[in-house]
């Protein structure tokens, strides 16, 4: 989103520039490359990371300059120009280096040299870099728009013929910017060892107009011609463009497309030796074969077939359209707004105001009021305690194979985060990152009382609570409730006594006692109490979604998204999971899972299905129910079945499992957790 923000304004520099360069020594054209040069150093102050394309605007209008060096009428206009667009870009700088840089030097100094040191460029091995562009994921990136990806490449190419075969001033000076704002991306975001799929963006609309480019030229072209008086030079680069084009571009196009290779990146992030030598044997063939006097002087000019361009451009398009386009259809269907909705269910939590620390803080509240910290080790806002400094009210921390956000904060402030509440985690691309939302201002329970003893006789309960509001901000209202469970092992979770609402209001960062009335349980035995404040919530896990040992994805009208896990009995009763995951945390509270299932057959009086819920990769049952054949009502039909259970401490890596036994067809499609969360009182009560 920030890069989306950062590469709108360059356009718009970019816009500028062309308009001005056409114009160059005039008035309004003077304007506009003052403008340009003001809005491209603007686009560097959304995002440090752009510095490295801040010198693209003054490197494409130097090469183009040096193009008119025997015409000075010409040069004397362009160098006018020139110099309109350095002052622009300097008084960008001056106000930018006075009014931020200066009274947030230390920050920014920190920030940098963080992203230097540890992110960009962690070692000084050439070697590194030099592997890191080999394997550049750019063409992953773009592999499925064979327009994009073929026509920017044979672009760079035209660009390089017409350099070497037309007159300087036939080549209009937006070209020369796309050129080297593609090669100024390409070499950056090639060799940078921290690339996430958003540091790409910069490339894909140069890459789009320079296609585009392409497929206009070549449909407006009819003949090609060749200069005898060609430099030596443009035939090694010329070879070096072709051999990209087809190791990088087709061969690994042709691999995926035709399954020749099995893995579905290859060879677009891994390419391969032998690949590289086909490749450039090739290109060096159809160069020798441009470059040999033979064709040079018997063929100066070559007649391109009537319907080729054509053709050439409905290859490229269609394909792009239809992959894209099926894409498109498919997350059309059912969009996911994963910001907007991430936004709001952290509105649910925080309320009308509030100021979120941690490093994706930012990303995470994009579409909300707050105001957004980013604090890390090294990084920036570490030096001071930032939860007391900033006053933040909540943290949004991330977990993922390279950044430990959560285990930093509880290691490195434990008396603040001793009393963090765990609200809610968020995954991204399944488990390798995971999201974590904690309150700092939740209400605290700090003690809860009840007698050791009841009598049966006894019509009333009292439960002393003593609860503080954490909030510094403003008052909180909490509606406290409390029920009691037997302590005997049971199938269900059925409350034996329960306690009457009580609406209360807590002044900021206050203490206060209050007592809870209800009903006791009217049989013997002995309770343990459980205390509520939050309204019972739910969350849907989608079947299909999940983790499968077992099974395959169908459609099923029945279900409630026509798709279901459908396990096929056979004559080998092949046992496994037809789901397992989604390793989430929950808090203490009351659980029930509802499993959505069908059978092929009911007949059997075994165990067919067993659901379940787990922890601690599946070393820990918690809940479990076995389901015989007898237990559904009817065959192929759905039926849901409730497994309750509860967590009395904060549990990580929580799963419900679907296990088929392998008897009978089975159909999974939904799993529906209902749950109120609370504490769990350690005093036991002997009624």
């Amino acid at each position: 989103m920030q890069d989306t923000q950062t590469l709108a304004v360059f356009i718009i520099g970019f816009y500028l520039w062309q308009k001005g360069t056409k114009e160059a020594g005039s008035k309004k054209g003077n304007r506009l490359l003052f403008s340009s040069g003001a809005v491209f150093f603007l686009s560097y102050t959304f995002k440090n990371l752009f510095l490295y394309l801040l010198p693209v605007p003054i490197a494409a209008f130097g090469i183009y300059l040096l193009m008119y060096c025997r015409d000075k009428s010409t040069l004397k206009k362009l160098f006018k120009g020139f110099v309109f667009l350095c002052a622009g870009m300097l008084s960008s700088f001056i106000l930018w280096f006075t009014a931020f840089y200066l009274p947030f030097k230390g920050p920014i100094s920190e920030f940098g040299k963080f992203f230097t040191t540890q992110q960009m460029f962690p070692e000084k091995s050439i070697s590194l870099y030099a592997n890191n562009l080999y394997r550049t994921f750019l063409f992953k990136y773009v592999s499925t728009s064979p327009a994009v990806l073929f026509g920017s490449f044979l672009f760079l190419f035209i660009l390089l013929f017409w350099i070497y075969t037309k007159k300087q001033n036939h080549i209009p000076a937006p070209d020369v910017f796309l050129g080297i704002w593609f090669g100024t991306c390409f070499l950056f975001l090639g060799i940078i060892s921290y690339r996430p799929t958003r540091y790409f963006l910069p490339i894909i609309p140069v890459m789009c107009v320079m296609a585009a480019r392409f497929l206009v030229a070549l449909y407006k072209t009819s003949k090609i011609k060749l200069n005898q008086k060609t430099h030596w030079s443009f035939y090694p680069l010329g070879a070096a463009v072709l051999t990209l084009l087809i190791h990088r571009c087709l061969i690994p196009w042709i691999y995926r497309n035709f399954q020749i290779k099995p893995a579905d990146a290859f060879p677009f992030v891994y390419p391969g030796t032998v690949e590289f030598i086909i490749s450039l044997i090739i290109a060096a063939a159809l160069t020798a074969y441009i470059a040999s006097p033979k064709i040079l002087k018997n063929r100066r000019e070559i007649s391109l077939p009537k319907y080729l361009s054509l053709s050439v451009i409905i290859l490229l398009v269609l394909p792009s359209l239809y992959l894209e386009g099926k894409h498109y259809y498919n997350w059309a269907r059912l969009p996911q707004y994963f910001v907007r909705n991430l936004g709001k269910d952290i509105e649910k939590y925080v309320g009308q105001s509030g100021s979120i620390g941690g490093m994706d803080a930012p990303g995470a509240a994009f579409d909300t009021p707050y105001k957004v910290l980013i604090s890390y080790e090294k990084f920036v806002n570490y030096k001071k305690n930032p939860i007391t400094q900033y006053g933040l009210t909540h943290l949004f921390l991330v977990d993922n194979r390279d950044i430990h956000e959560k285990d930093y904060y509880f290691n490195k402030y434990p008396d603040e985060m001793k009393d963090a509440t765990f609200l809610n985690q968020y995954h991204i691309n399944k488990k390798e990152t995971v999201f974590y939302l904690y309150s700092l201002v939740d209400p605290k329970v700090l003690s809860v009382s009840l007698p050791e003893k009841i009598s049966l006789y006894d019509d009333s309960l009292e439960v002393k609570v003593r609860i503080k509001n954490c909030d510094f901000r403003q008052p909180k209202k909490i509606c406290l409730n409390w029920a009691l469970f037997p302590q005997t092992p049971s199938q269900r979770l059925t409350a034996s006594g329960s306690g009457d609402e009580l609406q209360c209001w807590i002044p900021p960062e206050t203490e206060k006692e209050f007592i809870l009335y209800g009903r006791p349980p009217s049989q013997p035995g002995k309770y343990k109490l459980f205390l509520y404040w939050e309204p019972e919530k739910q969350l849907y896990y989608k079947v299909e979604d999940m983790e499968h040992e077992r099974g395959s994805i169908i459609r099923d009208e029945q279900s409630l998204r026509d798709k279901a896990v459908y396990h096929a009995a056979d004559r080998h009763r092949r046992t496994g999971f037809l789901s397992y995951g989604s390793y989430r945390s929950f808090r203490p509270g009351l659980y029930e899972a509802v499993f959505r299932l069908k059978i092929g057959s009911n007949k059997h009086n075994a165990t067919v299905i067993r659901i379940e819920a787990v922890s601690d990769l599946g070393r820990k049952v918690i809940s479990k129910i076995d389901l015989q054949g007898n237990d559904f009502s009817g065959e192929k039909e759905y039926k849901s079945f409730v497994l309750p259970f509860k967590l009395e401490e904060t549990t990580r890596d929580l799963e419900l499992r679907i296990f088929s036994m392998g008897r009978t067809d089975v159909w999974a499609d939904d799993i529906r957790l209902v749950f109120r969360e609370g504490i769990w009182g350690t005093d036991i009560l002997t009624v």
